[in-house]
């Protein structure tokens, strides 16, 4: 599974460049969010079967999809927000604030 998901990532981070420079911000951003709903939604099918098996192969390929939305997204969206002038300010300040949003996620997610 850990191979899918890297050679997916590789893939999709290539695509998700293709299609931001083709269409834009909203569309990339659309395409990550979707990718990454399928993938929650098919957590729910996982199972010892064939079918989970499959299913659990779907899974870490919409994932992987979604992961450009954390990794490369987060310059393009101070690139977009805020310009190439003060880029290199927000960038920083986007960067600490996905990382605290992720640090304290999992601990309220498995209180919830």
């Amino acid at each position: 599974m850990t191979s899918i998901v890297a050679i997916s990532l590789a893939i999709f981070k290539l695509l998700n460049g293709f299609i931001y420079d083709k269409t834009g911000i909203r569309t990339t951003v659309t395409i990550c969010v979707v990718c990454a709903i399928i993938a929650i939604g098919l957590l729910f099918f996982l199972s010892e079967s064939i079918t989970g098996r499959v299913l659990s192969v779907a899974y870490a390929m919409f994932f992987a999809a979604a992961i450009p939305l954390e990794t490369i997204m987060i310059s393009i969206y101070a690139n977009e927000l805020f310009g190439e002038k003060s880029f290199g300010k927000v960038l920083g300040v986007f960067t600490a604030l996905h990382y605290t949003g992720s640090a304290l996620s999992s601990p309220a997610m498995n209180l919830i």
